[in-house]
């Protein structure tokens, strides 16, 4: 049971709810609990606040978001695409297997299973989890590189 289904008992029983605690903890019984790994929770964090930061750029690309396991490691891949010359970009963002922490890689080209490239995987940029505006910054370097700008985004 999670700290939320003992909140629910506890209410139910303090408001002498019996038949409400039966139904719900056979509900909660016959439940199954389903998450996601952690490497794809803090990609799915990250590749979030990005898109955030990305929104002054919503003239110059747009683009859609794709999971990718590469047998090491799991994530979730940004693909954005120029409007103007309709060139790619992508980024992927994952766990580190050795020290937990976020992995960045930056390219404009991709393997057919949405993979990065394995020269692209050597220069892969590592941040902390508990901040993750380093890694925010160099992402949005990294676009400002793709689309030829030099946007000085900080909001």
């Amino acid at each position: 049971m999670t700290k939320e289904d003992w909140a629910i008992c506890t209410i139910d029983i303090e408001n002498n709810n019996s038949q409400k605690v039966c139904d719900y903890l056979e509900k909660v019984s016959n439940r199954i609990d389903i998450t996601k790994t952690s490497s794809l929770q803090t990609s799915e964090i990250f590749i979030n606040r990005l898109i955030k930061q990305l929104q002054p750029y919503q003239k110059d690309i747009y683009g859609s978001i794709e999971p990718f396991c590469d047998g090491r490691e799991q994530g979730l891949m940004l693909s954005l695409y120029n409007q103007l010359t309709d060139d790619q970009f992508y980024i992927w963002s994952c766990e580190s297997k050795t020290d937990k922490d976020l992995m960045v890689i930056t390219s404009k080209e991709k393997n057919n299973q949405n993979l990065y490239m394995q020269d692209d995987l050597e220069k892969a940029q590592y941040f902390s989890k508990d901040n993750f505006d380093d890694a925010i910054d160099f992402s949005l370097s990294q676009v400002n590189q793709f689309l030829g700008k030099e946007l000085n985004i900080k909001i």
